[in-house]
């Protein structure tokens, strides 16, 4: 006969294993959180910085080049724009809503690259590159998601009140 000590005992180490998997998944999403808000941090105080520099540059605006400072605080922008981007790329950051969170604000950046930069950066391949491959990646997908909803509507409708629903659950769980 089965001693229920035993059972027990098994029990509660199979029941620790799925907690500890839960836990482990829950951690790889916070830190994936903190990732991006650091970096969307960075990026912000990068543009902030650039704004305030061409606030203060002595130069006319639109003249089609910027002071040594500008253009070092434009590529530091860029750069960690093009981070940002590199974490999207590589799998590093996998949330969907936080992928999508960030695609509006990542092609109006897009459209101020394409302004603010020298055109031989805009068209060379080398310079940005993850930002560059992002960007019609993601116009290709939300081409996708618009073509999908005007063919099926009812299947759209569907999906707005499933992810509703389960917001609503998720939200109830922790409050």
């Amino acid at each position: 006969m089965v001693d229920i000590v035993a059972v027990v005992a098994a029990l509660a180490a199979v029941g620790g294993l799925v907690f500890a998997g839960f836990s482990f998944r829950r951690l790889g999403k916070t830190e994936e959180l903190k990732l991006v808000e650091e970096v969307h941090r960075q990026v912000v105080r990068s543009l902030k910085d650039y704004n305030l520099a061409k606030a203060d540059s002595q130069t006319p605006p639109n003249v089609g080049f910027h002071s040594q400072k500008e253009e070092f605080l434009l590529t530091e922008f860029f750069s960690d724009l093009n981070w940002l981007c590199y974490l999207i790329r590589h799998g590093q950051i996998k949330d969907d809503g936080l992928i999508n969170a960030f695609r509006a604000q990542i092609m109006t950046w897009y459209s101020f690259f394409t302004k603010a930069e020298r055109p031989d950066v805009v068209k060379n391949d080398t310079s940005y590159p993850d930002f560059k491959i992002l960007v019609p990646q993601m116009k290709l997908e939300i081409e996708k998601e618009t073509t999908f909803n005007k063919k099926h509507p009812r299947i759209t409708k569907l999906r707005t009140v499933f992810l509703y629903t389960k917001f609503k659950l998720k939200r109830r769980r922790y409050y």
